[in-house]
């Protein structure tokens, strides 16, 4: 076999980091993080520490381990290790630097040479001094981000029910939702009802017992609410009084076509093509697709089967598209579907495919998180109750939640906690007043899928000072989840939840109803507006909910709560995933500021093909050298992984690097900050095929999420250091 060699030159003394023996700078510079991995010499050893991978951090106490480099003597062979120690933490939020002082190694584990580990791990405890180690907050908080997902996260019990599939071949068309039977509530000043539990404006004539919604420019009727709907020659005055303002992101009602209008009481998708599906064949698989839809709607000629990508979700028809339509696991997908072509119209269904580089690289996304510095005094908050507030059982735990609450509001041990915008607060009464909680019970975190609380369990609090809190929360927080199989996310847990319904209506979402899509070249979802015209914009799901607590000041890094009504008054989007709040006055549901309108059809990023093509045979094992490369990352249990050309490698007790897997995210040569902007977005590349003897280990998705968090840690703290040196 021919081995390519992994070897790196250590760098010179002169050019090397500043090690864990020498982390604070000399008395007239200030301390700072100067990079990873850190070099020391010890008694004519050498040693490398690479940067840590946090455990736990709670109290200012930390616990994390590192890999190291041991080399004993000029000349000699490099050990490869694992320390794992603890550390007290000084945070000066100023500077956005952590000090850890009182360090202490609490386990040594050399596997390829456990004859010299006495030696080696007294060479580590004497270059290791008391004094102060300096390292960014920014690495910290997001290492202890990932820390805290990856040791709760395990298989996620997701539902793939299938939702009903309308198929219509007007030019254009509607699907209203409304979460369960019509819950009518007087309009103020009105003799009209309003259907509250809908993000339409439906309102019911009790007088004519007729039913008018609003869309599409103009007012439908219908004489029930399953209708059949037609366009209302002449509404009531009553009626037209609510006449929403018009909404330019909607189309205007000018086609000559009469819309048709679909209600759903149910989770339902509509399947919307102009006449007849018109199939093309996709130039790389064989397979079909349908060139007069929206929707990511293909065909199978061989199995003559219907194949339609919902949420993220693949559900099949045969022959045609009446159904009924099954759930299909993604492995269960035809081979041809890896072979869709990554330049062609049909590429944005890549992430879903299991196996390819584009479901790999959503993957590696949806791992990371969105931060924030939150002021703890002068955030406010707010929960709106209909009624006295009312508590539920969170099933399979010990928690309690109010059911009839504008936010979600847990009760775990005597105390409330609740979620605003991706913040935690809490409070000793469910009314509040509420405070920027510093921690959270480890409790919480294992609310199951089932629970309508779940999507709270991905927000996490980082680190807290005295002042401030640093906030985190993970794409699973807007609804968007690992698909199975290894697939990108799907949107939504599939589970069915009650909502509810008073005076108010707080529902918890729609997982259906909007097509929802998701584009694994800039890991955004798309929805349709509810009125469809085949070729319509899409909006594109805000990327960043810490948008809506604006920041104090030019140089706080810090956030001042800003409580919005938008949800109580009946504003709302249906890509806000958790809470959605009705109202008994009618308003239209205009796309928000912070959501952008695209083009599906957008040209998408260029790839190397044939590069990707002429990829030799992976090598599978090769000679343990210098690992001067900072792509080295340790398991909880003590295993070493190199990322190195677009794969990782496990160092096994032999001295060996043996290969584990493919590499989520663009192939890209050893990590180092001049290049973090390749780790900020994921591309795509095609991935070399792995013999079947070789099975990615559990460790594979921790893996990748510590890789992007380390980029996305060394980028926050570049743009945090040029923001603070100028006020030193």
């Amino acid at each position: 076999m021919i081995h390519l060699s992994l070897c790196y030159r250590l760098r010179s003394q002169a050019a090397a980091c500043i090690g864990l023996s020498v982390l604070c700078a000399a008395a007239a510079e200030p301390e700072t993080d100067s990079g990873w991995p850190r070099t020391t010499t010890s008694g004519g050893s050498q040693i490398q520490v690479f940067q840590p991978q946090l455990e736990n951090w709670r109290t200012n106490c930390l616990r994390a381990r590192s890999v190291v480099q041991v080399t004993l003597q000029d000349g000699a062979p490099p050990h490869l290790g694992v320390v794992w120690f603890t550390a007290n933490t000084r945070v000066d939020k100023t500077n956005r630097l952590v000090r850890l002082d009182d360090f202490a190694i609490t386990r040594v584990q050399f596997s390829a040479a456990a004859e010299q580990e006495a030696n080696l791990k007294a060479v580590l405890r004497a270059a290791l001094p008391q004094g102060a180690r300096t390292i960014a907050l920014d690495r910290l908080v997001l290492a202890s981000v990932a820390a805290q997902d990856q040791a709760r996260r395990g298989a996620i019990s997701l539902k793939h029910d299938p939702p009903t599939v309308i198929w219509t071949t007007n030019a254009i068309a509607a699907l209203v939702l409304i979460d369960g039977d019509p819950a009518l509530r007087p309009v103020q000043g009105s003799s009209l009802l309003r259907v509250i539990n809908t993000a339409s404006l439906i309102v019911f004539d009790p007088t004519g017992g007729t039913y008018y919604l609003a869309g599409d420019g103009r007012w439908f009727q219908a004489g029930g609410i399953a209708g059949p709907w037609a366009v209302s020659a002449n509404p009531p005055a009553a009626v037209t009084a609510l006449t929403p303002p018009a909404d330019a992101s909607k189309p205007a009602g000018t086609n000559a076509d009469s819309p048709v209008v679909f209600v759903s009481t149910k989770p339902a998708e509509l399947l919307h093509t102009t006449g007849e599906p018109s199939y093309q064949t996709e130039s790389s698989s064989g397979l079909m697709y349908a060139a007069n839809t929206d929707s990511q709607l293909l065909y199978d000629p061989k199995g003559s089967a219907a194949y339609l990508l919902l949420s993220g979700r693949w559900f099949v028809s045969r022959p045609g598209l009446t159904g009924p339509w099954s759930y299909v696991p993604p492995k269960q997908l035809p081979a041809a579907f890896a072979q869709i072509s990554r330049a062609g119209p049909k590429a944005n269904v890549l992430s879903a495919v299991p196996g390819t580089s584009q479901a790999a690289a959503a993957r590696a996304a949806n791992s990371l998180p969105q931060t924030a510095t939150i002021q703890r005094t002068g955030t406010s908050f707010k929960v709106q109750y209909d009624g006295a507030p009312q508590l539920k059982p969170v099933e399979s735990t010990d928690l309690q939640y109010a059911i009839n609450a504008s936010e979600p509001v847990i009760l775990c041990q005597h105390q409330f906690y609740a979620v605003g915008n991706a913040v935690w607060f809490v409070a000793d009464s469910p009314t509040g007043p509420w405070a920027v909680a510093t921690s959270v019970p480890q409790d919480i975190y294992t609310i199951p899928p089932s629970s309508p609380l779940y999507y709270v369990t991905y927000v996490y609090v980082g680190y807290a000072g005295e002042d401030t809190v640093e906030e985190a929360y993970l794409p699973g927080y807007a609804g968007s989840y690992d698909g199975e199989d290894g697939t990108g996310p799907v949107y939504g847990t599939g589970w069915s939840y009650t909502p509810w319904v008073g005076d108010y209506y707080y529902g918890w979402g729609w997982p259906y109803g909007y097509d929802y899509q998701y584009r694994w070249w800039d890991q955004s979802w798309l929805w349709r507006p509810e009125w469809s015209n085949v070729g319509n914009l899409y909006a594109m799901n805000a990327r960043n909910v810490y948008e809506t607590w604006p920041r104090a000041s030019a140089y706080a890094n810090a956030y001042e709560a800003r409580f919005t009504a938008d949800r109580a008054t009946g504003y709302g989007y249906p890509t806000t995933y958790g809470r959605f709040a009705g109202a008994t006055r009618p308003i239209a549901m205009p796309v928000p500021a912070r959501a952008s309108l695209v083009d599906p059809y957008a040209a998408r990023p260029a790839t190397s093909e044939a590069a990707a093509e002429g990829r030799a045979e992976q090598l599978r094992s090769t000679q343990v050298g210098s690992a001067a490369s900072r792509d080295l990352y340790a398991t909880r249990g003590g295993d070493i992984y190199l990322r190195q050309d677009g794969n990782w490698y496990r160092a096994d007790a032999n001295g060996r690097w043996a290969y584990a897997c493919e590499a989520a995210g663009p192939k890209t040569a050893a990590y180092h900050p001049e290049t973090v902007a390749n780790y900020d977005r994921a591309t795509a590349y095609r991935p070399a095929a792995a013999p079947a003897e070789y099975h990615p280990p559990e460790a594979a998705r921790g893996l990748d999420q510590d890789y992007y968090a380390r980029a996305a840690g060394e980028r926050a703290w570049q743009q945090s250091r040029s923001a603070y040196r100028g006020r030193r």
